[in-house]
């Protein structure tokens, strides 16, 4: 047995018995959504249903632990990156921020957001900025805001 397969049920027993434990929740989501992306950059084709699964792990675990900024920012990326529901991620990253105004997850997606839905460049680039005070390595932040001087 692999050891996410040994985590995964482990999570799950533990959700077997207490339904709402918000680290089994978050926890489980993180670990199907990677076994997820992993399995698709090896051309397997994901589970039906697992986005679905992710997303109510996700929302669960929010519901349970509301005032934890990661499982609402998780919560927003998911819902921006795989859901393509920007409007609700919006709520969920901007709820992430007001909890943890250092989220490097929540600035970097607020910062998408702002960029590519909103079209608000100067609010992206402050986003990623203070990203790069959070965390200086930030290769995507900076990435984003080579691309954004170079235009």
């Amino acid at each position: 047995m692999l050891n996410s397969d040994k985590a995964e049920e482990m999570y799950r027993r533990v959700l077997s018995v207490e339904r709402k434990h918000s680290f089994a929740l978050y926890n489980l989501a993180v670990l199907l959504e990677e076994r997820t992306y992993n399995a698709q950059r090896e051309g397997v084709i994901p589970k039906e249903g697992w986005n679905e699964e992710v997303l109510s792990l996700y929302t669960s675990a929010v519901a349970t632990a509301p005032k934890d900024s990661l499982s609402r920012a998780d919560l927003g990326r998911f819902l921006l990156v795989q859901v393509k529901d920007w409007e609700a991620a919006v709520i969920e990253l901007d709820t992430a921020l007001s909890l943890d105004p250092h989220s490097t997850v929540a600035l970097y997606h607020m910062g998408l957001v702002c960029a590519d839905k909103q079209k608000n460049i100067s609010q992206a680039q402050q986003y990623w900025n203070l990203l790069l005070e959070v965390e200086p390595s930030h290769v995507n932040a900076r990435r984003r805001l080579a691309r954004i001087a170079a235009s």
